[in-house]
């Protein structure tokens, strides 16, 4: 059989300008995807899926749910209607952006069923191990690939060299930026450790990434392309 990594909606498929919505879920659904991938952060009032750290200038978790959609310009679902909607039917990598809340997030994945299923990421060490240690049978991933990091040589060179810190904070998957995975790839599967990409979305990227035994997934902007490549 031929070998075919799973393709994961980023974000769902973006509509009028718009992902991490629930349209933008459905239409990934609609398309194939293998798993969508969404974003929660948490409002004063709910948790939202929503990747920006801020709206009009104020800090999400300074806002209501209303007031980031009025400030966003965007229907932002909360956590809750998107596990609704995903229910029994698509599953999800849920990154966790900001540290604080993993037990709130388990608890309600847990509530909507969708706990086993569910692949809980972060870009944080201590959000995936706090998560592992809320629920050990858990699936986590460790987010490697920090576009601005604070102390570049040093975050880089964690990031080349995973294992220690995969290890330390107890991830079953790493997710590899593309541009990194050409010098992770291959350690970390090594380590018994999945690798999983984002977000590979030009048809180069997307060629390479298909046909390479070692990736487990990936994640793209450009699900429609990705489904028919991986089915050519």
């Amino acid at each position: 059989m031929k070998h075919r990594p799973l393709i994961i909606a980023h974000r769902g498929v973006t509509i009028n300008g718009a992902n991490n919505t629930l349209a933008a879920f459905e239409r990934a659904i609609e398309l194939g995807a293998d798993m969508v991938e969404l974003d929660v952060r948490r409002t004063t009032d709910a948790m939202v899926v929503f990747h920006d750290d801020e709206a009009g200038g104020i800090p999400v978790s300074k806002l209501t749910h209303s007031g980031l959609r009025r400030l966003s310009g965007v229907n932002v679902p909360t956590l809750i209607d998107t596990l609704e909607l995903l229910r029994g039917r698509m599953q999800a990598i849920i990154e966790l952006k900001e540290s604080g809340y993993e037990e709130e997030v388990l608890a309600l994945v847990s509530e909507h069923g969708e706990l086993h299923r569910s692949i809980f990421a972060s870009k944080i060490d201590q959000t995936v191990l706090r998560v592992k240690q809320l629920a050990p049978e858990v699936t986590t991933a460790l987010i490697l690939g920090l576009r601005k990091p604070k102390n570049f040589i040093r975050t880089r060179w964690s990031e080349i060299r995973p294992q220690t810190r995969l290890h330390a904070c107890r991830a079953d998957y790493a997710v590899v930026n593309w541009r990194l995975a050409r010098f992770v790839t291959g350690p970390v599967s090594r380590a018994g450790i999945g690798v999983l990409i984002w977000t590979a979305n030009t048809p180069k990227a997307l060629h390479r990434y298909l046909a390479d035994k070692q990736i487990v997934g990936l994640a793209t902007d450009n699900l429609a392309l990705a489904l028919k490549l991986a089915a050519a």
